[in-house]
């Protein structure tokens, strides 16, 4: 038997559930305060998830991952960035299966210009080329920077 809640039952948990929340959402002018209170810079947060394993089942090894890295991404990303190994799951849109493969996710905080696009683009499409990886995922927010 399902239980219904009155129309005064739902007002009151909702309103208890208003101000148990109330201090928990951060107003939109926050992080920006946060920013200038800390004396940081404007920034981008560029997040990169690379797979390591290639079509044909093999891994790519830590030698080529350092060797791309060297040769590629610290030429797209030359202020710097952060490697995280990572065990990553990714559904193929071409098979519908879920699969789980190693991975990296390569993090770097950079200021804004007019090439970053560019040098993105043409480090996801090195990856891609020379590992046979069907994408290479990309996410970007803004956010501050203070070193």
């Amino acid at each position: 038997m399902r239980t219904r809640l009155s129309a005064p039952t739902w007002s009151g948990l909702i309103g208890a559930m208003s101000i148990m929340l109330a201090g928990c959402t951060p107003t939109p002018d926050e992080p920006h305060a946060l920013c200038m209170q800390t004396q940081a810079k404007p920034d981008l947060q560029i997040r990169l998830m690379f797979g390591l394993m290639r079509d044909d089942g093999r891994r790519i090894s830590d030698a080529e991952w350092q060797h791309y890295s060297d040769e590629v991404l610290s030429v797209a990303l030359p202020d710097g960035f952060s490697v995280i190994p990572a065990d990553g799951t990714w559904k193929d849109p071409r098979t519908g299966q879920t699969d789980r493969e190693p991975s990296r996710i390569v993090w770097a905080a950079i200021r804004p210009s007019p090439t970053l696009a560019a040098r993105l683009d043409a480090a996801r499409a090195v990856y891609r080329t020379r590992f046979s990886q069907h994408s290479v995922g990309l996410i970007i927010s803004s956010g501050c920077e203070s070193f």
